[in-house]
């Protein structure tokens, strides 16, 4: 599978998550078949008439990766071509207008398939002006090619011989665009660090925050389309900051647009009399169709404003691509920061850490990835047990360290240092409290008496279950000596 960002060139590699883009140029360490096949796809795309184009950037993904390797590198294209887009936009200080279009950051999924050669072929009101090089057909009438997905919307099929276009007539390549140079640019860089620093943890922490911000993203790349009307652009934009604010339509949308925005860029003087005017222009092409002015009215609301006032400034949207970038980073920045802090996990408590533990251990899903998902709850576990909490109970501790064991089993069949007191665990009875206790202590011992977990950073399997192991004691010995003496005054 490739993916293709054929408006765009880098002169070095950029990796974004799972997905490492390289120039056309560059087939270094691909296997010579594919190295025909990258060759092939780059031929076939072309600025306008005869002319191809030269370099491009591209990624790729082998056949043996597996499925869910596939997903993801679709899906980190897919990310990566909304933050191109937004990246690009940049709009100039004076003009206002964008440094790249929506289209510059085109993406081409490309699939290798066979596939009826009238999906490539119309015999209908058309006349050939180029020599046939397509490939002959088999005896299905089928041809070797590739199913090409284009912006995750448009679907079509391409083989030997084929052009590709861009998606409109007025078109340019920038000289100056560099992915690589550009890439490096981004950390110092106030309005897209905070954007990509968050989409770069996303996975690891899914929040519905993440929707809204590439959604967001989406609508506002739409507004910068290269052939969108200026009304059709104002739209995308506003729906692009009601994503991003999560805004509800309803009494006072306008109200609450406004103090969201002005709580995010601050008090910055005359921002308020573009907000209400966007706003209100939004409004009236929505409902009417249209809106009575599409520029900025840098009088609104003075005193002896010009008679030529009304003829407006520059247009609204072009402020409005500069407000909302300003907003994404200020709502990415809070994000990251609340995640520095820790913030989320402090408003859990470690009860609800154990039912969570309790839930993904029970899944379906393959014991590693189990694990690999616990690990995080296991490790807050330890680090908030010193936190007074009513409610939990010995038995919450002991179910959870049992799955876990039982888990870790399924995942190290082979584990020698301490089988038999993790087995004596993994098949003890919650219910039979001082026993399953009894064994917990033991396990604990035998792996602070033992290096089994030499070496082991956090994540690790082998940390996560003995740091499970270890707090779940912590939060049981006393329960444990009470039942020990108890047993033993018993006649």
């Amino acid at each position: 599978m490739f993916a293709f960002f054929p408006y765009l060139k880098t002169s070095e590699p950029v990796r974004y998550r799972s997905v490492a883009i390289l120039s056309t140029d560059d087939a270094t360490g691909l296997p010579a078949e594919v190295a025909k096949e990258l060759e092939l796809l780059r031929s076939m795309f072309f600025l306008r008439d005869h002319e191809r184009i030269k370099r491009m950037s591209y990624a790729f993904s082998p056949d043996d990766a597996g499925e869910t390797a596939a997903t993801e590198f679709v899906q980190d294209s897919s990310e990566l071509r909304e933050f191109l887009a937004y990246l690009y936009s940049s709009p100039h200080e004076s003009s206002g207008e964008p440094f790249l279009r929506n289209e510059h950051s085109s993406l081409c999924i490309f699939r290798p398939k066979r596939f009826f050669r009238s999906l490539v072929k119309n015999e209908h009101n058309v006349e050939s002006v180029q020599p046939p090089e397509y490939p002959d057909v088999d005896d299905r009438d089928e041809i070797p090619g590739y199913e090409c997905e284009v912006d995750n919307r448009s679907m079509t099929w391409v083989t030997k011989g084929s052009r590709l276009y861009p998606p409109c007539i007025r078109f340019w390549l920038n000289i100056s665009q560099d992915l690589a140079r550009d890439f490096e640019r981004i950390p110092q860089s106030a309005r897209y660090g905070p954007v990509l620093a968050f989409f770069a943890w996303r996975r690891e922490a899914p929040s519905e925050l993440y929707g809204r911000l590439l959604n967001a993203l989406k609508w506002y790349n739409r507004s910068i389309g290269v052939d969108v009307p200026d009304a059709a652009a104002l739209v995308h934009l506003a729906t692009a900051f009601e994503s991003l604010l999560g805004l509800d339509q309803g009494p006072d949308v306008t109200k609450r647009f406004k103090a969201a925005v002005m709580l995010l860029i601050g008090n910055v003087t005359r921002a308020d009399a573009w907000v209400d005017q966007f706003y209100r222009a939004r409004s009236e092409i929505v409902h009417r169709g249209e809106a009575n002015a599409l520029r900025f009215n840098p009088y609104h609301g003075m005193k002896g404003a010009p008679d030529d006032a009304d003829s407006g400034y520059r247009s609204l949207t072009s402020y409005g691509w500069f407000v909302f970038q300003i907003c994404t980073a200020a709502v990415s920045s809070g994000s990251l920061v609340a995640r520095q802090v820790g913030l989320e996990s402090m408003l859990l408590t470690n009860r609800q850490r154990l039912e969570r533990i309790c839930k993904v251990l029970s899944s379906t899903d393959t014991a590693d990835n189990r694990l690999r998902a616990v690990a995080k709850d296991v490790s807050d576990i330890n680090h908030y047990q010193f936190v007074s909490e009513p409610g939990l109970t010995v038995e919450q501790l002991l179910g959870s360290v049992k799955l876990l064991a039982r888990c870790y089993l399924e995942a190290n069949p082979s584990e020698s240092q301490i089988t038999a007191e993790l087995k004596a665990v993994a098949e003890s009875s919650p219910s039979e409290t001082f026993e399953a206790l009894r064994r917990l202590r033991t396990l604990d011992e035998k792996i602070a008496s033992t290096s089994w977990t030499s070496g082991g950073v956090p994540g690790d399997p082998r940390i996560t279950l003995s740091t499970l192991v270890h707090s779940s004691w912590h939060y049981t010995f006393m329960t444990y000596f009470y039942l020990e003496r108890a047993a033993k005054r018993a006649p």
